[in-house]
């Protein structure tokens, strides 16, 4: 297995010639379980992701998702289920 940094991207990572992508993202009005539940489902149903792990008091989502995923579609089906999201920043990534 191999990483290579991708900045905005997240971790890119081959595994037997399939790249997974991990993108932690800040996620915002989530206040409670079902919050939560929302966020992961919603992210889970998104093409190409392969796993999700909602956080919700620290307010983050870790999702690993193939190339075909872009980090702006998993922000796109965050926000049109009425929360906030953006990607988390370089610190934020590195805790998570």
């Amino acid at each position: 297995m191999t990483e290579a940094g991708l900045g905005d991207r997240g971790v890119e990572v081959s595994v037997k010639d399939v790249k997974v992508i991990r993108t932690v993202m800040s996620i915002t009005g989530m206040r409670d379980s079902r919050c939560r539940e929302a966020v992961s489902e919603v992210l889970g149903s998104v093409r190409g992701v392969q796993d999700v792990d909602v956080n919700l008091f620290r307010a983050y989502a870790t999702v690993v998702h193939d190339a075909k995923c872009t980090p702006a579609e998993l922000i796109r089906a965050v926000v049109e289920k009425g929360y906030g999201a953006s990607l988390a920043d370089e610190s934020d990534r590195a805790k998570h």
